[in-house]
């Protein structure tokens, strides 16, 4: 057997659960002790029909369904290759998957979390609606690659209404699947029809699952029932709606109430994200959960519930455990490569997450947007970038190719240098080890409601 799938870690867990990982591809096996049986027993090159005769044996089952097993298995393992390694991974950094376009940095609240933070500010230059067309259709040149997601965003999009719903029918011309990133504050039944005719994804933030929760990171009480108001709006128009709650020690707990509030509500999908120190994050007091602990909480909340399954495939949860399941391999965060950003004032950044001065590539308003994206030096060191070669560290860990450095954004506002490892690397692992630990209890987690297709980006947003 070659070297590369020799090279395996093995999770050893209670109850006789077991997780295999090969970190140079990566694949991640999952299960019981008869799954250890087969792995071992295969990696020391024992013949696989003396396998499945041993496997029929302890699990007292027809040789044919061990045979069936033994084979499955042996198959997952001989289809790692150095070849396959070697060539996997980084995507083609012009034919991009996703862009964001910021319509405005004002916005109607002052949220303690804000990614945006002192960079939302009413006054500033901004877009017309034919450079706002323009950038779009820029963007359609350069985001080619599935799923050729556009997000529109600001601050509150919503606060130029025109703009936004003009953005989103050159949007759906132009072939993007379109996002709306909203607080809801200002969304009325003809907006939220209009939302509904092209299609949109409406995502609407609620960080609680009552009103007083809710205000911690958004400040009003009232917000609250404005807000579900607005995701009633939305799911009576028939728009497709998700639920975006940012989680920290004070809303946790109520993950699963806020699952079952967004079902009721009628909602598609509930994602959830860590609280992370990017924006007012850095300077607000606010206690963050670490990611093991976001597993665990969403696990919990789904796992004996299929709906609630497909209403959380959006997750960090879902997402990582469906990349695990389709083979993908994470070079880095994939900023530059997979991802663009357009700012209100036409400003082009590699990522919503890197909109620093020495990130600027250029601006729309130039109508040279693939020429400067082709030629950026901001772009070359992004794109060589690789978590092989990033630091030591990386370098290193058995997780790195499923993680790829994580978000170099949060690791630059963190004041550390773009090839450090990730500013939350060791909560990083843990959180990845958790999902070994939950993959061996529930191999089938979302196996009935992910594909390939629900898997976002290289860059995890």
């Amino acid at each position: 057997m070659d070297d590369i799938r020799m090279r395996l870690v093995r999770f050893k867990w209670g109850d006789g659960r077991r997780t295999y990982l090969w970190p140079d591809h990566p694949l991640v096996l999952a299960g019981d002790r008869f799954l250890e049986l087969v792995v071992e027993a295969l990696q020391k090159g024992i013949p696989p029909d003396i396998v499945a005769l041993t496997l029929s044996n302890e699990a007292t089952v027809p040789l044919s369904d061990a045979t069936s097993y033994v084979e499955c298995i042996g198959a997952a393992i001989n289809g790692i290759s150095s070849d396959n390694v070697a060539n996997a991974g980084r995507p083609d950094a012009e034919s991009l998957g996703m862009a964001t376009l910021n319509l405005t940095r004002a916005c109607n609240l002052r949220c303690r979390h804000c990614y945006a933070g002192d960079r939302l500010s009413a006054g500033l230059a901004e877009l017309t609606s034919d450079e706002i067309e323009s950038a779009i259709r820029q963007l359609s040149s350069l985001v080619i690659r599935e799923p050729r997601l556009l997000i529109i965003s600001g601050g509150e999009p919503l606060l130029r209404k025109p703009q936004l719903l003009r953005a989103v029918s050159v949007g759906r011309e132009c072939g993007f699947r379109v996002r709306v990133n909203t607080n809801g504050l200002l969304l009325d039944r003809d907006t939220a029809m209009l939302l509904a005719e092209h299609d949109v994804l409406t995502q609407v933030s609620l960080d609680g699952a009552d009103a007083a929760t809710n205000a911690v990171l958004r400040g009003p009480q009232s917000a609250f029932d404005r807000t579900v108001r607005a995701l009633e709006l939305l799911v009576a128009a028939g728009c497709r709606t998700r639920v975006s709650t940012t989680l920290h020690r004070g809303n946790a707990s109520q993950v699963p109430a806020l699952v079952r509030l967004a079902a009721d509500i009628g909602a598609e999908q509930l994602v959830t994200s860590s609280l992370v120190a990017i924006g007012n994050a850095r300077s607000e007091k606010l206690l963050p959960i670490t990611f093991a602990e976001e597993f665990t909480i969403v696990y919990e909340a789904v796992r004996d519930n299929v709906k609630y399954q497909r209403m959380t495939m959006s997750t960090l949860l879902a997402e990582t455990i469906s990349a695990i399941r389709n083979g993908m391999r994470f070079v880095y965060c994939g900023t530059g490569c997979s991802t663009v950003c357009v700012d209100s004032d036409g400003t082009v950044y590699p990522c919503i997450n890197m909109t620093r001065p020495e990130f600027a590539i250029g601006n729309t308003t130039s109508g040279r947007l693939r020429e400067i994206w082709r030629s950026s030096h901001v772009l070359t060191e992004l794109r060589e970038l690789d978590v092989s070669s990033m630091n030591g560290r990386c370098a290193r860990c058995v997780f790195r190719h499923l993680c790829g450095g994580y978000c170099r954004g949060e690791t630059l506002a963190a004041g550390l240098d773009l090839r450090s490892p990730y500013v939350r690397c060791s909560e990083w692992i843990q959180g990845l080890t958790r999902i070994m630990d939950i993959l061996s209890k529930s191999p089938d987690l979302y196996e009935a409601v992910t594909s390939p297709g629900n898997i976002g980006q290289v860059h995890r947003e």
